[in-house]
C-alpha cells in the first residue's frame, strides 16, 4: 500500500463533480453494485489495511485491468484527515486516480476509460 500512495501525481484542492445525476452512492457496497451495473467486471480481494490510513479499505481489481481501493470513514469529516495526507504523499506522476464523496474515499489505479467515466458520475470528479 505504501507503494500504491507514494504513486500519487499532482495536488490540488477538492472539487465536485456535476454528473451525479440521480446515482445513490454512499458506501463501499453501493459503489461496487453500481459499477457492476454499468457493466464492469471486478474481482472482490477482500479487505487492506494500511499504515497511511484511518481506517481499513478493500481491494478489487477490474477484469479488464486496473485496481480499486475503496475507504470507508465512520464520518466525511474523517475522510479530509487521509485525503489531506494522500495529497501531501504523492510523489512521482501515475495511471493513480483519486475520489472523494461524503464518507468514501476511492483511489483507482488504472487506465480504462469506462472505469474512470463510471467512478465520476457515482464520486463527482477526480481528484487531480
Amino acid at each position: 500500500m505504501l507503494l500504491l500512495i507514494s504513486e500519487f501525481s499532482g495536488c490540488s484542492a477538492l472539487r465536485e463533480g456535476n454528473s451525479r445525476e440521480h446515482i445513490n452512492v454512499e458506501d463501499n457496497t453501493s459503489l461496487v453494485s453500481y459499477l457492476r451495473s454499468q457493466g464492469l467486471s471486478m474481482l472482490d480481494n477482500g479487505p487492506v489495511t494500511a499504515p497511511e490510513m484511518t481506517e481499513p479499505g478493500h481491494f478489487y481489481t477490474f477484469t479488464t485491468g486496473g485496481e480499486l481501493y475503496v475507504f470507508e470513514f465512520p464520518n466525511s469529516a474523517n475522510t479530509l484527515v487521509d485525503v489531506g495526507w494522500l495529497e501531501r504523499g504523492r510523489e512521482v506522476e501515475s495511471k493513480a486516480h483519486l475520489y472523494r464523496k461524503d464518507t468514501l474515499v476511492v483511489i483507482y489505479l488504472g487506465d480504462d476509460p469506462r472505469v474512470e467515466r463510471a467512478l465520476t458520475q457515482a464520486l463527482g470528479s477526480r481528484i487531480s
